[in-house]
């Protein structure tokens, strides 16, 4: 993040490069107001998948993966979150290292490109049984078309 890279002099500011705040990862992967953005889009699912109201918080998207559930939810919980999470660090990436503008809908474009393509590769190089069984839930997706559309 900016504020370490500052810190051991790599750059001359900690400010993240779409707003005005000290980049921590916090900051980065939760509170800047694109970020916040993404989380808001993939609320419903989130919440959906966890049956309760999921809260972007450094307990919910950073340590989610170490419960001690392995339903199917659960899976396609932690698939979803590590998704944002690698769209998140892309674009910041992207704007960090070569001035990138986008907003927070390009970020969600790019993570529901990635998991549409994810799905419908899967979706060919799967037997349908075991698609069913890694990707299709009420709140996730179906297996009503070809190619699969997510319901996010």
């Amino acid at each position: 993040m900016r504020k370490s890279l500052h810190r051991w002099g790599y750059i001359n500011s900690d400010s993240c490069a779409v707003c005005t705040r000290s980049e921590t990862i916090a900051h980065c992967f939760l509170h800047c107001r694109r970020t916040r953005g993404v989380w808001r889009h993939f609320h419903h699912t989130l919440s959906a998948l966890t049956v309760q109201d999921f809260v972007p918080n450094i307990q919910n998207v950073f340590f989610y993966a170490w419960s001690s559930t392995a339903s199917q939810a659960h899976r396609l919980t932690r698939y979803v979150i590590q998704s944002i999470l690698y769209g998140i660090w892309f674009f910041r990436n992207k704007a960090t290292f070569h001035n990138g503008r986008e907003t927070f809908p390009a970020i969600v474009r790019f993570i529901r490109q990635d998991m549409i393509l994810r799905l419908n590769v899967d979706l060919y190089r799967l037997p349908p049984a075991q698609f069913k069984d890694l990707w299709c839930h009420p709140s996730f997706c179906d297996l009503d078309g070809n190619p699969v559309i997510p319901k996010f």
